[in-house]
């Protein structure tokens, strides 16, 4: 384990704001430490849940069952909204994850989202929603993914990631299989 406390004046990495509790609107707030243990509260900020993982930075929460409640996305695991872990990938990738998304990458009727994760030195992953890893580039250290439509002549979305391995600023752009078409 990395120790948390490397950097002193850092007590928080980050806040990230979700519907946990199934309000319809993003008022429940995940707080992280560093690498290794969140805290969810409501919005009168009463803890409703705890857990320990490798947290990563940027957590993620999307509705993957459609019950009206978000999933937790943090680190390499998958927490229902209750915080019941549903499944993880921390055992297969070393490195913390520095930026997530749940994103639906063909948009159409019946398709299904899948996880996109910035694994620092362990490079670029996409995971279906079951924690099945269906593509893992190792581009060296992979940084802020962002998805959109990029390009109009590739069908669904596609993503960029940064590299901040050795060379800063080198791009790697995929498609919506999470394939590279361009770096």
């Amino acid at each position: 384990r990395k120790p948390a406390d490397k950097f002193a004046r850092i007590l928080g990495d980050c806040l990230f704001f979700c519907d946990l509790r199934g309000t319809g609107r993003a008022a429940d707030i995940v707080i992280k430490d560093r690498y290794w243990h969140f805290w969810v509260y409501d919005v009168q900020l009463q803890l409703q849940w705890q857990g320990d993982c490798n947290t990563g930075h940027y957590p993620f929460a999307y509705d993957i069952d459609g019950d009206g409640h978000d999933e937790l996305a943090i680190g390499y695991s998958m927490y229902d909204h209750d915080g019941s872990l549903l499944w993880s990938l921390q055992d297969q990738l070393e490195e913390h994850a520095d930026g997530i998304a749940i994103v639906d990458w063909m948009e159409q009727p019946g398709s299904k989202p899948r996880i996109l994760y910035a694994a620092s030195d362990d490079g670029l992953v996409l995971a279906d929603l079951e924690g099945n890893i269906l593509r893992h580039h190792r581009i060296g250290h992979a940084q802020n993914p962002v998805i959109g439509k990029f390009r109009h002549d590739l069908p669904g979305l596609q993503a960029v990631s940064i590299n901040f391995w050795g060379n800063q600023g080198i791009l790697h752009f995929y498609d919506a299989n999470g394939d590279i078409y361009h770096a």
